[in-house]
């Protein structure tokens, strides 16, 4: 494990290395197979290399630092209390700058932090920081929000499993999914719902296999009802919504594109981006039972 992690190499043999195969670019296309292996390797290396192995952030993003016997880590974890000296061999300062390590790594084509949830970009190692910043994969904000003014703070990766658990562990939530299966006219797919007019309510839902959150909120007097999907914006903007509020022979309906949950849920009832009734509406549509009905319809 210190093998992997010590930066036991000079910059000159790698880059001996590469001159090597920049002049054997010419030779027979027999000779050139094994020489692009190696290259692989050499990269190979060097990408094990670019993982912290404190969080595992695989690739480091620059400034990576090092130990003074070499062992690499990232410059979040070099700054905490715990890595106030080396994991691997307990030596002080842990926040020495490795230039050599970033300057190899210049080369690289690398995969984005966030591949194991979606993305499937690969970019150069130094338009990684650019690339992360602007990633529709990166963490989120928790889209939970029981009561407008409460919502979690808590950071999550756009993983529906590990949401989910989440909610189950931080919100007390059931875990259970709501399917929408109901064929509709037109191909839409529909499910009515009940809620009760004077609280907060919520539910995790499955249609057409797209999973998401509908959220009802309180506030004032009115309730907001929320619906996000668990996708970037751009792929949720593919889908469309209705929400159709019945009871006392009366109905009212609200129709929007797909919204992701990576939007900030008080941000879109600030702005009007959900369906909005007065409780005292509510009422009157749910009669003696104080429980309004509602139909979420999707169309794929």
């Amino acid at each position: 494990f210190e093998a992997r992690l010590r930066l036991d190499f000079t910059v000159e043999p790698i880059l001996c290395g590469m001159q090597k195969r920049a002049q054997d670019a010419d030779s027979t296309i027999s000779s050139q197979e094994p020489k692009r292996q190696k290259g692989d390797d050499t990269s190979n290396e060097l990408l094990s290399l670019l993982e912290c192995p404190v969080c595992m952030l695989s690739p480091m993003l620059p400034p990576i630092r090092q130990c003074p016997n070499g062992h690499i880590l990232c410059d979040s974890c070099s700054a905490t209390p715990a890595c106030s000296s080396c994991p691997q061999c307990r030596q002080r300062p842990t926040n020495i700058r490795s230039l050599v390590l970033e300057q190899l790594a210049k080369g690289l084509d690398v995969k984005c932090n966030n591949a194991a949830v979606g993305c499937e970009a690969i970019v150069k190692y130094t338009d990684i920081r650019k690339h992360m910043a602007e990633c529709e994969f990166q963490p989120l904000r928790c889209p939970w929000c029981p009561n407008f003014g409460s919502a979690c703070q808590s950071m999550l990766r756009m993983d529906v499993d590990a949401i989910r658990q989440h909610f189950i562990d931080a919100h007390k939530f059931s875990g259970r999914w709501v399917e929408i299966s109901d064929r509709a006219d037109h191909g839409w797919l529909e499910r009515t719902l009940n809620f009760r007019v004077e609280q907060c309510g919520y539910c995790l839902f499955v249609v057409a296999g797209l999973r998401g959150i509908w959220q009802v909120v309180a506030k004032d007097g009115i309730l907001f009802h929320v619906v996000q999907c668990f996708e970037t914006q751009k792929q949720s903007s593919t889908h469309r919504f209705e929400l159709i509020f019945e009871g006392g022979g009366m109905s009212v309906k609200w129709a929007s594109q797909g919204r992701s949950v990576s939007e900030n849920i008080e941000t879109m009832i600030a702005t009007g981006e959900c369906f909005i009734i007065h409780q005292d509406l509510a009422r009157k549509f749910a009669g003696e039972s104080q429980r309004h009905q509602m139909k979420i319809r999707f169309f794929p």
